[in-house]
């Protein structure tokens, strides 16, 4: 199997054309950079319609800028979206796919990773823009989604 990988788009596919000889198009997300995540996931999807290539993708962190990760998902649903996320796969060719978002987990070896966290809320724009269960991402919630990420990884 053939596949065109992409990621960090950032809101510039102008210029992205599926490969003729690719058998799925994988875009590893970042989609967007901006507030426009959705229509640029569409316009990537759109595209790879039009050119008759079967994709799937993962979100990255900017994807989630535009709206919470709940309702990110539930308009992915609507569209009818091939993506990745816990629980959710995509079959291709006898090939299972699975991934998810991969937030960091603040988990340095030989670092003060509470210090490390309690200072991103400052410093990353993430901890601004993401939200999770309609309330900014905070040191509670980056727990859940690790604990969840390595259960289903079983790791």
């Amino acid at each position: 199997m053939k596949i065109q990988l992409l990621s960090d788009t950032h809101s510039n596919l102008d210029k992205f054309k599926p490969h003729k000889e690719a058998d799925l198009i994988v875009h590893a997300g970042d989609f967007t950079s901006r507030l426009d995540g959705i229509s640029q996931i569409i316009k990537f999807t759109d595209i790879c319609k039009r050119h008759e290539k079967p994709y799937v993708l993962v979100l990255g962190n900017h994807d989630y800028y535009s709206n919470t990760i709940e309702d990110t998902f539930k308009q992915l649903d609507n569209y009818g979206i091939n993506y990745l996320k816990i629980g959710k796969e995509f079959k291709f060719q006898g090939w299972t796919f699975i991934g998810d978002t991969l937030f960091t987990e603040f988990n340095l070896p030989n670092y003060n990773n509470d210090f490390l966290l309690d200072n991103a809320h400052y410093y990353l724009s993430d901890f601004r823009f993401i939200k999770y269960n309609y309330s900014s991402v905070c040191k509670k919630s980056i727990y859940f989604m690790k604990k969840f990420v390595h259960s289903y990884l079983n790791i």
